[in-house]
C-alpha cells in the first residue's frame, strides 16, 4: 500500500494522491492538511457564505448568542444606533472598521448586555468582566 496522510477536516486516512501539492513546502508536509473533498466543501461553503451574507450573518448570531437578525436589530434601534458605551454611531464603525457593532455579553452567564464598537468591546475583553481590575485601572487613570 502506498503512502497516506491524516485529513485535518474529516479525519480519513486517505492516499497521498487525495491530497494537493503545497505550493511552498512547509516543514512537516509538502501536501495540503485537508484532503482534495474537503477542500472542494469548504470552497463551496465560502462562495455561498459571500453569495449570501444575510444568511450567513443570521447563521453566526443563532450559533454564537441565540439571537436572530430581527433580535440585533431591535437592540441596535434601542441603542440609538450607537455604541453602548463610547456613543460612536453604528455608521461610524461600519466606516472605520468595516464590522458591524458587536454583540456583547456575560461570558459566564451567556447574557447579552448590549452592542459594543470593536474598541469597547476589546477594551472591556481585556479586563476578563474584572470589575476590582477596571476599578482600580480607573483610580490609577484619576490620580495620574
Amino acid at each position: 500500500m502506498g503512502l497516506t496522510k491524516s485529513c485535518s477536516m474529516c479525519k480519513r486516512a486517505l492516499p497521498i494522491e487525495s491530497f494537493k501539492r503545497r505550493v511552498v513546502s512547509s516543514p512537516d508536509s509538502g501536501w495540503k492538511s485537508a484532503c482534495n473533498e474537503c477542500n472542494l466543501a469548504r470552497r463551496k461553503e465560502i462562495y455561498h457564505e459571500r453569495k449570501h451574507p444575510d444568511q450567513q450573518r443570521e447563521k453566526n448570531l443563532r450559533k454564537s448568542f441565540g439571537l436572530g437578525v430581527d433580535d440585533y436589530e431591535t437592540i441596535l434601534r434601542n441603542q440609538d444606533y450607537r455604541c453602548k458605551l463610547c456613543g460612536v454611531s453604528a455608521e461610524e464603525e461600519k466606516k472605520r472598521t468595516s464590522k458591524r457593532l458587536a454583540v456583547d455579553h456575560c461570558h459566564t452567564t451567556g447574557k447579552i448586555r448590549g452592542l459594543l464598537c470593536r474598541k469597547c468591546n476589546t477594551g472591556l475583553g481585556n479586563f476578563n468582566d474584572d470589575i476590582n481590575l477596571m476599578t482600580k485601572t480607573i483610580n490609577y487613570l484619576k490620580e495620574n
